[in-house]
């Protein structure tokens, strides 16, 4: 239900990756990411607005909120695990 879609301008073709497959994303720089999933690593440059910060924080957010089992100091469930 929740994924990431990723298109490529130069052959036109689309690939969909959902959060809950997507191992880890690293920030290269100002407008490039690494998606590492499934064994393999996807790389996305992004224009000059391409923010890849974004879809960082988006994709831990929603690890963190449902995936995470933990709890906090205060017993509250969803233990925030850090960025």
């Amino acid at each position: 239900r929740h994924f990431l879609r990723i298109r490529s301008l130069m052959t036109a073709s689309e690939a969909r990756a959902r959060f809950s497959d997507i191992g880890s994303i690293a920030a290269l720089g100002r407008n490039k990411m690494n998606i590492r999933m499934g064994g393999k690593v996807w790389q996305v440059k992004g224009s000059v607005r391409f923010n890849p910060l974004r879809y960082m924080n988006f994709c831990y957010r929603y690890k963190n909120k449902h995936e995470s089992t933990g709890k906090d100091n205060n017993g509250n469930g969803n233990k925030f695990l850090g960025l």
